[in-house]
């Protein structure tokens, strides 16, 4: 059981711009509880999703959401110090090794640095590097300011079991072993008629316009109307 109002815990929301992550972002409105939120940059996002999420804190009165990126530049360093230590000793042509090591710098993208760094463009199942490289891991690194504070954190994911199987056997909470991080996912059981349903705050004027079928089963919940959101009592999760 956790109790998402303790002060010894701090909430932390992974938002991405989609609807479902929305619809937590409003759940924990509706419930008062005290949260901070986090999105992650891949640095290949849609501009209408990047202007969603600089947007929705002031169109909600939610809290702020705090960008945070990858940072490769270690990873590309060590890269070129291997190059340049290694590739002469097993006969690699100067030229070529200098070739090599020029290239470990960034391109200018998070996404296509990701994808250098390790040689190959993502796909299929065994390869999804970019959702680890890209997101969990520097959310994570999000999390790790308030762990070595002492803070327990409790990160709000937004995924539903009806995603798929592998979700569908996930717990709606979960503890992570030796470490004071809890994993809430207040979503599990909805499905998407509830996301879709689920009240979203006024979005006056100016809505993002979506290309035909551009992101429409992502954000097709996010722009629903409605006035008014009810804080409940004091709430514990079992």
């Amino acid at each position: 059981m956790i109790d998402l109002y303790a002060n010894s815990q701090i909430n932390i929301l992974s938002v991405s711009g989609g609807k479902d992550s929305t619809a937590m972002y409003l759940h924990a409105l509706e419930l008062g509880v005290p949260f901070q939120a986090v999105f992650a940059d891949t640095g290949n996002e849609h501009e209408i999703t990047l202007d969603y999420i600089r947007q929705l804190p002031a169109r909600t009165g939610g809290p702020e959401i705090e960008w945070v990126s990858a940072d490769f530049s270690e990873d590309f360093a060590r890269k070129r110090r291997y190059i340049i230590k290694y590739w002469p000793a097993e006969g690699v042509p100067q030229e070529k090794v200098e070739q090599a090591a020029s290239e470990m710098a960034s391109t200018g993208s998070l996404f296509l640095d990701c994808c250098k760094m390790h040689g190959l463009f993502p796909g299929g199942v065994k390869m999804k590097f970019c959702t680890s490289d890209l997101k969990i891991e520097p959310i994570s690194n999000y999390h790790d300011r308030y762990l070595e504070d002492g803070k327990t954190v409790v990160s709000w994911v937004g995924i539903r079991a009806e995603e798929s199987i592998k979700r569908a056997k996930l717990p709606e909470i979960e503890t992570e072993p030796g470490c004071n991080r809890i994993v809430y996912r207040p979503l599990l059981s909805w499905t998407l008629a509830d996301v879709g349903q689920h009240p979203c705050p006024a979005w006056p004027g100016n809505e993002p316009s979506l290309p035909d079928g551009l992101f429409s089963r992502r954000l097709h919940a996010l722009h629903q109307c409605v006035e008014g959101r009810n804080s409940p009592d004091r709430q514990t999760v079992s």
